[in-house]
């Protein structure tokens, strides 16, 4: 057996004419007239398990990337992008630990995490974000790897323009982490104001 890990605060939040049903021990999703909505936005979320350390462990590795892709811009075009590229996963990567979805962070493929990151977070997950990943994701192999090209080596096949891209995405990418961390510290705040509350 591992080392315990002590569980994150459900959130409560309140949501007048919607039901809502436990797809597993601290998440719930709510249902609509019309059937269950897949990947309700939190407003919408009955209770959202939050683990505010567990985010701030991955975020603040997600940070130091994206300051060490800007150091290496200048020097490294592709290397910026691929640490660029693994700033955002890890920021995704440790949105969706934080709300217990471990199974939804699999993987090092950026555009199947952010899709998997909007279903759960929904409306509250910016659409433009999937653009984003493909292009971030783009950057994981040939980044780094000679043999991802025809011929040189990586830097030959990346400018500058594309590690100021690259660098645009990610920021766009963390912002959205940023914003949702806020909804979900929000209603933490919020959630003993609703504790004596009915349904």
């Amino acid at each position: 057996m591992g080392p315990e890990r002590t569980p994150g605060r459900a959130i409560r939040v309140q949501i007048p004419a919607i039901e809502a049903r436990a797809i597993r021990p601290g998440l719930e999703r709510a249902r609509r007239p019309g059937g269950w909505q897949r990947g309700c936005p939190l407003q919408w979320a009955a209770v959202v398990a939050y683990d505010g350390p567990e985010l701030e462990r991955w975020r603040g590795h997600a940070r130091a990337a994206a300051d060490l892709a800007a150091v290496a811009a200048a020097a490294s075009p592709s290397w910026s992008c691929f640490l660029s590229e693994q700033a955002a996963q890890l920021a995704l990567k440790g949105l969706l630990h934080a709300v217990g979805e471990q199974a939804a962070a699999w993987g090092d493929d950026l555009g199947p995490i952010e899709r998997r990151t909007a279903a759960v977070f929904g409306a509250d997950w910016p659409p433009e974000l999937a653009e984003v990943a493909l292009r971030l994701g783009r950057h994981y192999q040939p980044a780094r790897y000679p043999d991802a090209h025809p011929g040189g080596g990586p830097d030959e096949h990346y400018s500058a323009g594309d590690a100021r891209q690259a660098a645009a995405d990610t920021a766009a990418m963390l912002a959205a982490v940023d914003a949702v961390t806020a909804a979900l510290r929000a209603a933490e705040a919020g959630d003993g104001a609703g504790d004596g509350a009915g349904g």
